[in-house]
């Protein structure tokens, strides 16, 4: 698994503005700071969900989120899995993060080494997930050995609408 002073210098790296990716078996993430302008791996993906910003606090819900639903906050609360949930009136993070309708992918992260890293920068953080490993450049790298968890995907509008996009 990942040691202290392996997070440690993930978290610096990010804090440097640098990314870091982090590579599971079946997956890997590139992970940067929310506001930073990463455009040419923004660009090469072909959906906006494969994209998200990690947060650790509800603190940072807010900060990313101008509304967040009370729905959200329960999702948020009580998830027993990785939830990804698409808000209305995303802000303060870079404009290729937030999707053409305004809305912004957060999840809430409650445990584990990318829970640790989102807290100790104290920040959110923006996540791209590829399915396969690519030539990324990256100036950290972490290896985690064991699969992701797959996660859930809702849009939940101001209204309350909530439509499911992956489960």
């Amino acid at each position: 698994m990942v040691n202290n002073n392996q997070l440690q210098e993930a978290v610096k790296f990010l804090k440097e503005n640098k990314s870091i990716l982090i590579e599971y078996k079946d997956r890997i993430k590139l992970l940067f700071d929310a506001k930073n302008e990463i455009l040419d791996l923004v660009h090469t993906h072909s959906s906006p969900y494969d994209f998200i910003v990690l947060i650790s606090s509800d603190r940072m819900a807010n900060q990313c989120i101008k509304d967040i639903p009370e729905i959200a906050w329960d999702m948020m609360d009580y998830a027993t899995t990785p939830l990804t949930l698409i808000l209305d009136g995303g802000q303060f993070v870079s404009k290729h993060l937030i999707n053409n309708d305004g809305s912004l992918a957060i999840q809430k992260l409650e445990e584990g080494p990318l829970f640790e890293i989102v807290s100790k920068s104290n920040k959110p953080i923006a996540c791209i997930t590829m399915d396969k490993i690519h030539p990324v450049p990256s100036d950290f790298k972490l290896i985690i050995n064991q699969n992701t968890v797959k996660e859930k995907i809702m849009r939940i509008r101001l209204n309350g609408e909530i439509e499911i996009l992956a489960n």
